[in-house]
């Protein structure tokens, strides 16, 4: 498709790696040790699992009807808190977001499960998002959302192309050199602008 247009591509990245950034890019207080983040789309939940703040594991379910989902979300959290040694008792946090609707018998399961929904940028720190992006949308883009996100940063929790090399967009060196040219000229500029009154104060010294 990008090609079709014309546009080059810079990196791919797997979606359980962009719901991994964007877990690991949320304040500390909003990272548990232990959790679970389930992205859950129309027939697909991918459930991503953190240990000590970090990825642990990387799963995805398909399903046709939500009671299929639940069944096989219930089962994933089980070998999940097994694997991680969960103390039972313990409720293990669980992260939901996109169509979370489709998971609200999940909340039944009092004291195994302890349910954050994810609804808008805020945690991310954007406070203003409401405004241009309603939760409904930001559950729907939440990938694209979120792989954004972690593009803005200089340095993402986890940095992974799956692009080969000789396919992605080669950065020259000169790409910005008018730009430092034209930065430069303006400096210059307001330099000269900064000293205009001192001389002319000395022109007009010299003229009396």
């Amino acid at each position: 498709v990008c090609r079709a247009f014309d546009l080059k591509l810079d990196r791919i990245i797997p979606s359980s790696v962009v719901i991994s950034n964007y877990y690991l890019l949320l304040p500390q207080q909003f990272q548990p040790s232990v959790a679970l983040l389930a992205y859950v789309s129309e027939q697909q939940a991918e459930l991503v699992g953190f240990v000590n703040k970090s990825l642990h594991q990387s799963r995805t379910i398909q399903f046709s009807t939500d009671e299929e989902l639940v069944e096989s979300f219930k089962a994933e959290v089980e070998v999940f808190r097994e694997q991680v040694q969960v103390p039972e008792g313990v409720p293990l946090d669980i992260f939901l977001v996109g169509h979370t609707a489709k998971m609200r018998e999940v909340e039944t399961a009092e004291g195994r499960l302890k349910i954050h929904r994810i609804s808008g940028l805020t945690p991310l720190g954007l406070e203003l998002s409401g405004k241009i992006l309603d939760n409904q949308k930001f559950s729907e883009y939440f990938l694209p959302i979120s792989a954004a996100r972690s593009g803005l940063e200089r340095k993402s929790p986890i940095s992974i192309n799956l692009l080969p090399p000789e396919e992605r967009s080669q950065k020259s060196r000169w790409a910005w050199t008018s730009a430092y040219a034209l930065l430069g000229i303006n400096l210059v500029l307001l330099l000269c602008l900064g000293m205009r009154g001192t001389v002319q104060q000395r022109i007009y010294a010299r003229q009396l």
